[in-house]
Formats: C-alpha cells, structure tokens, sequence
C-alpha cells in the first residue's frame, strides 16, 4: 500500500477531539514515511494547531483560522517550525468559525500573518 497512499489526514468535527488524542497514528504515519496533515483551528482552539504541530509533528495545518486567538508574541504555533497551511476562506465563511469573520474581515489577515513566521 505504501506505494498508492503518499499521506495521513485528520479531519472531520474538532470539538471535543484534540490533535494530541490522535498523536501515536501520527507517530505510526511518520515512521512509515508518510506526508501528514491535520485539519485544526477551524472550530477548534488556538491550542489545537499547536497540538498538531509540536505533539503530532504535522507538515500541513488545514483552516488554522483560530491560530491567531490567544498568540502572545513570545511564541508563533509550532515553535517556528516551518508548516504549510490551507485556508479554506470560503468554508469559514460559511460556518462562521471565527465570531465576526467575513470574507474580506481581518481575521483572514491575522492568520496569515501568524502563519508567516511558522
């Protein structure tokens, strides 16, 4: 199989379900040598993008939206490792995963500047 599968994604509902609850397949995906992503800060905390960048070791943040939330200045998600990020700006928009996010709102602008320095 491991010639047909390149990687390993979570992704579904976040609440309830942190990153770390999942960090043993990651590890499990990581030693095999696959490429992995986890789909984290778009209902979830700020908390969970770190979760799946320093517990699960991620390549890929799918949304991130709420990495922003809670940034204290002294520390950028993931530590200032290097982590590709996908924004879906029109899933947040229709779900309103951010309080007050519109499709041209700051919140947008924020998390990409958070992302820049990962």
């Amino acid at each position: 199989m491991r010639n047909r599968i390149l990687g390993v994604r979570l992704g579904s509902a976040e609440r309830g379900n942190p990153p770390s609850k999942f960090a043993r397949y990651f590890a499990a995906a990581h030693r095999e040598g696959y490429r992995t992503t986890c789909h984290a800060g778009e209902e979830g905390p700020a908390s969970y993008v770190r979760e799946a960048l320093d517990v699960c070791q991620v390549e890929r943040i799918d949304h991130g939206y709420t990495a922003a939330e809670g940034a204290d200045g002294r520390r950028c998600p993931g530590g200032g490792q290097r982590a590709e990020v996908l924004i879906c700006a029109i899933s947040g928009f229709q779900q309103r995963v951010a309080a007050g996010l519109e499709l041209d709102a700051d919140a947008f602008g924020a998390v990409l500047l958070t992302w820049a320095a990962v």
